[in-house]
């Protein structure tokens, strides 16, 4: 009988531990500059740094093993059964597209969600800097970003037939053997779905923001109901 290694058993639990921690710590950024108003413009440029993590981890998974195939094609020409080891470059190609939602996500939060608070630079009579709330969901940014990403998207789920011409394969000869590079093209089919999902996510949370906004009673309704 052979035995599965146990590191093939823990590969499976990295990506979603990985993805929820980093959703975690984002959410924690956010909602911490919507709790701390001296301090909100630091916690939603966090957030936004966390985002861009986010995104360049994904694009590290995605750039990483196409331009480590030698390394790829040395380690199979020197195989050996008793010392086998999986390039990280490998193992993160699984956390791609969790990644790139999740990154893609965060940011778009970030930019439709308006700051809660905006700080006005006068003295009230207590003596204290006033700031007035605001915080409101814009649909009009939700509708340019989703229909941004639901275009990129479409964009590079059809790069193969719009770049036909960048699709012939590049060949390296290694000690007699050759390896057949991946086109460009291809690798961008392979991040169509994330961008695709976030943005009609992304359009249809602006469809949402859109129809609470008009049947939001407006603000002399409340005065009058708390009066």
């Amino acid at each position: 009988m052979i035995a599965t290694p146990w590191g093939f058993v823990v590969i499976g639990a990295a990506v979603p531990l990985l993805v929820a921690g980093l959703a975690l710590l984002a959410a924690l950024l956010f909602l911490a500059s919507r709790q701390h108003p001296v301090k909100e413009r630091f916690f939603r440029k966090a957030t936004v740094v966390a985002g861009l993590v986010v995104m360049g981890g994904a694009f590290v998974s995605v750039a990483f093993p196409f331009m480590s195939q030698r390394q790829n094609m040395e380690r199979n020409l020197n195989y050996s059964p008793e010392i086998f080891t999986i390039p990280w470059t490998q193992l993160v190609i699984a956390a791609t597209h969790p990644l790139l939602v999740l990154g893609l996500a965060i940011l778009v939060v970030v930019l439709v969600i308006g700051p809660l608070h905006e700080w006005v630079n006068a003295e009230t009579e207590s003596g204290q800097v006033g700031a007035a709330l605001r915080g409101r969901s814009s649909a009009t940014v939700a509708f340019s970003a989703g229909i941004l990403l639901a275009g990129a998207g479409v964009l590079a789920l059809f790069a193969p037939r719009i770049f036909a011409s960048s699709m012939a394969p590049t060949k390296i000869e290694m000690d007699g053997s050759y390896l057949s590079l991946q086109a460009w093209p291809t690798v961008l089919v392979d991040v169509a779905p994330p961008v695709l999902l976030v943005g009609f996510l992304t359009l249809m949370g602006g469809a949402l923001i859109l129809i609470s906004s008009r049947n939001a009673l407006p603000r002399a309704a409340y005065e009058d109901a708390a009066a």
